[in-house]
């Protein structure tokens, strides 16, 4: 994108061009685009590609495994979530024999942020026989898989039976999702042919 031919030239622009938008996915370049939303000139490409540059920089420092959203109220032990990454997200939603559901998300999007507890309580609640999981899209390992997905809005919601995938649209209230995966995911506890679908109770 060819910014100094655009005479309104902004901050906004910047973020959608097809140059920038593959690296525009973290806290750090989002707060640095906003920080200096003032430029607004012909020049400002040639103004903020230093900036733009250092926020990448420190985005591409952090760890691969490191989750803002998750990390900062669980760890891997206590999480409810089940996080899916390159290596495992084929063989849970399409090779695990369960049903289930996927969240994918961006650690800086509000709705995401907002919408976290009723995830994670949906999590524990959920029939043993259901997987409910989560794909951060902002992790530059992980993006593909939402690329190929086709995932453009967050939260995004995808409901897996039978190793088919299908969009979620109904309600996001915990007792909307709760009676879904109930009654549309959830297998009939039966020990003598799986006993995945059973709980200890």
């Amino acid at each position: 994108m060819n910014c100094i031919a655009i005479a309104n030239c902004d901050c906004e622009t910047i973020a959608q061009s097809p140059a920038a938008s593959s690296h525009l996915h973290s806290p750090e370049i989002m707060v640095s685009l906003r920080r200096h939303h003032h430029f607004r000139s012909s020049a400002c490409c040639a103004m903020l590609a230093p900036i733009i540059a250092e926020a990448i920089g420190a985005a591409a420092a952090l760890s691969e495994n490191e989750d803002p959203l998750w990390s900062s109220t669980s760890t891997a032990s206590t999480d409810p979530v089940l996080r899916l990454t390159t290596s495992t997200y084929e063989s849970t939603v399409f090779h695990s024999g369960k049903n289930g559901m996927v969240m994918f998300y961006q650690s800086w999007c509000g709705h995401c942020i907002r919408f976290k507890p009723v995830w994670d309580e949906l999590a524990m609640m959920a029939d043993p026989s259901i997987f409910i999981a989560r794909v951060d899209c902002g992790a530059s390992a992980d993006n593909k898989i939402c690329r190929s997905s086709q995932i453009t809005t967050y939260p995004t919601l995808r409901y897996f039976v039978d190793r088919t995938e299908h969009e979620y649209n109904d309600s996001l209230s915990i007792h909307k999702l709760r009676e879904f995966v109930d009654s549309t995911l959830a297998t009939p506890c039966n020990p003598l042919l799986d006993a995945n679908t059973c709980s200890e109770r």
